[in-house]
């Protein structure tokens, strides 16, 4: 079932121009996004999302309950 706040692709062809029209994120990767051009009209690309990605990753790594020393006193 889908959220209450769904919206089909048709709802959303439709809203695109107006003044409250939803705001659009393209979440793809630059790669990907290079590869597949098209965009949905309005839609902002968030370029930043592979360093956030690589900064979630580095912070989860950097924790002191994930390192080498810790798996063995969880035990």
């Amino acid at each position: 079932m889908p959220a209450p706040d769904a919206m089909t692709c048709d709802q959303l062809a439709k809203m695109i121009g107006i003044p409250k029209a939803p705001t659009v994120l393209d979440i793809c990767r630059p790669v990907l996004r290079g590869a597949d051009p098209r965009l949905i009209a309005t839609a902002r690309a968030l370029p930043a999302l592979d360093r956030l990605a690589t900064l979630v990753r580095d912070a989860d790594n950097d924790r002191p309950d994930r390192s080498p020393d810790a798996k063995g006193a969880r035990g």
